[in-house]
């Protein structure tokens, strides 16, 4: 029950009691708690007339990173005795410097500035309206109202800069790239020889072959490098992302995700991303800076999820993505998901899996006693046996240890690719 309330009911009962028991030196008392309420009801605010508005110095930031916001609120009605403004941050959002709420007097005309500086983990962030409320100066009457400032900040997964991966899919495109074509042409790497036509330059012919051969001359050709299609597909099922008090597997494929695709885009690449998980969140396949940020902020927005439709990896809709084309798959994986990727396998896509190690992260957040090491062991068994599975069938499989930093390990596994591998197409 508020004041006013509170007031009113003690003045009606006064004065019943008053009257029914014919009690003047009672109604006399009820006369100040009258005055008080006039007095109120006499000062009570007006309709407030606020304008807002909220700046925040960049929209885009690294998790950790300060990110400052500027409130100005106008008053465009009378004087402002008694205001109460009040600023609620979302969740993962952690205020460094300034309040949730301010008390303060606002005159007619005048504006106010309050500066907050904040910083979170990562993700995307709209900032909510601002809750104005004015008081008499008797606290009996208020008059409370939303004011819409809109507001935005995107904290972008942190991106371990990767030298170039190799990868050789059979389809390419028709743009000059970093990918080897498997197509004579211009290029760097020798490819084969042919007999000598009109135009070539003589700089390319091949003596030695020439000179085994009478009347004949050999020109060498060369392979043509080419950009790719690459399709990111960043597994967000909760079922297969370990998640222990406040540290979660997943934002180990988050950052892995944010750096493949910074480094694919970055050598011309054509990239597209889709975050399987309660739903499909696809953005779709475009070159450049612009797609980068298109992919960061998916990337900041991506959550774990739910579905009895996604629940495995049976319903990836591999339409999506050009045929002969490059999958990267980011997923810590179970079993029952092999399926799929032998299937991708068997229509031509290549396939690379980067897979979290979900042993190697929860192993050192429990305790260490025999029940637990036997349980890491059989685990690591059954792991083996799936990614042996998929290795024998043609897919690159890259088990990372997330004890070790990502750039150090797509450097050890990705840089070293073995031979047979290459010259089969199978990456």
């Amino acid at each position: 029950m508020n004041r006013i309330t509170f007031l009113g009911v003690l003045v009606w009962g006064g004065l019943l009691l008053g009257l029914g028991l014919l009690n003047g030196l009672l109604l006399t008392l009820l006369i100040p708690l009258v005055v008080y309420i006039l007095a109120g009801l006499f000062f009570s605010p007006a309709e407030p007339q606020f304008q807002i508005s909220r700046l925040v110095n960049t929209d885009r930031a690294s998790p950790g990173e300060e990110v400052s916001i500027q409130l100005s609120l106008r008053n465009n009605g009378t004087d402002q005795e008694d205001l109460h403004l009040t600023s609620f941050l979302p969740d993962g959002l952690k205020a460094l410097e300034g309040e949730k709420e301010y008390a303060l007097f606002l005159p007619r005309d005048k504006t106010i500035e309050i500066d907050h500086t904040v910083t979170g983990a990562r993700g995307y962030y709209g900032l909510p309206d601002i809750t104005v409320t004015s008081r008499d100066p008797f606290d009996l009457f208020q008059r409370q109202t939303r004011v819409p400032a809109p507001g935005r900040v995107f904290f972008i997964p942190q991106t371990p800069p990767l030298k170039r991966i190799a990868i050789r899919p059979n389809r390419t495109r028709t743009f000059s790239g970093q990918v080897p074509a498997r197509i004579g042409g211009p290029g760097v790497e020798f490819f084969g020889l042919r007999e000598y036509q009109t135009g070539d330059s003589l700089r390319w012919i091949d003596w030695n072959t020439t000179a085994r051969h009478s009347n004949i001359l050999f020109t060498k050709i060369f392979e043509q490098e080419r950009v790719v299609d690459v399709g990111l597909i960043l597994d967000a099922r909760f079922r297969v992302n370990v998640k222990y008090a406040d540290q979660s597997l997943f934002e180990h494929g988050v950052m892995a995700t944010a750096s493949l695709a910074e480094t694919f885009l970055r050598t011309g690449n054509r990239v597209g991303l889709l975050l399987y998980g309660s739903l499909l969140d696809w953005t779709y396949p475009a070159y450049g800076k612009v797609q980068r940020e298109r992919i960061m902020r998916s990337l900041a927005r991506a959550t774990l999820g739910n579905s009895l439709v996604f629940g495995s990896m049976e319903n990836l809709p591999t339409r999506l993505f050009p045929s002969n084309s490059q999958l990267v798959i980011i997923s810590p994986l179970m079993d029952g998901d092999e399926g799929m990727l032998l299937g991708l396998r068997a229509r031509g896509y290549q396939i690379l899996v980067v897979s979290p190690n979900p042993i190697s992260f929860e192993r050192p957040l429990l305790e260490d006693n025999e029940n637990v090491a036997l349980a890491a062991r059989i685990a690591s068994v059954e792991r083996g046996l799936l990614l042996n599975k998929l290795r024998q069938a043609g897919i690159f499989v890259m088990d990372w240890d997330v004890n070790t930093t990502f750039e150090n390990a797509a450097h050890a596994a990705l840089n070293n690719v073995p031979l047979w591998y290459q010259t089969a197409g199978l990456l």
